[in-house]
């Protein structure tokens, strides 16, 4: 008798965890719009410069130049998206850089901050 009992309250319990996740993946996604992220600069030896803002449906004017770091005996050479300097980011201006999304259950819940790297040249 215990036996089924303990049987039936883990099917009872399995079923419970399948409409938890039925109910979970149906639901609709409420529309995202707006928000932000962080551009981080990495200078790589170059001055510190602070992260930047970028504000998503935003008038135009609202987005800024990239700023121009300065390393003593090098040329800065633009910024890059990766570590590798291969993949060239070909604006200087923060309303080209392409937001993120972030996803929860398939819904955009915000946007990632993206950290783009400085490429140098010696003098």
């Amino acid at each position: 008798m215990k036996k089924m009992v303990v049987i039936g309250l883990i099917a009872f319990i399995f079923i419970l965890v399948i409409f938890y996740f039925i109910f979970k993946s149906n639901k609709e996604c409420v529309p995202f719009t707006g928000g932000s992220f962080s551009i981080i600069f990495n200078t790589n030896g170059g001055d510190e410069i602070s992260s930047m803002s970028v504000c998503i449906a935003c008038s135009p004017d609202s987005y800024l130049d990239l700023p121009v770091p300065v390393r003593d005996g090098y040329v800065f050479d633009g910024w890059y998206y990766d570590n590798g300097l291969s993949k060239m980011v070909e604006s200087t201006n923060s309303i080209d850089i392409k937001p993120i999304p972030q996803y929860d259950n398939n819904c955009t819940i915000g946007y990632k901050d993206i950290e783009i790297y400085a490429k140098w040249v010696k003098k």
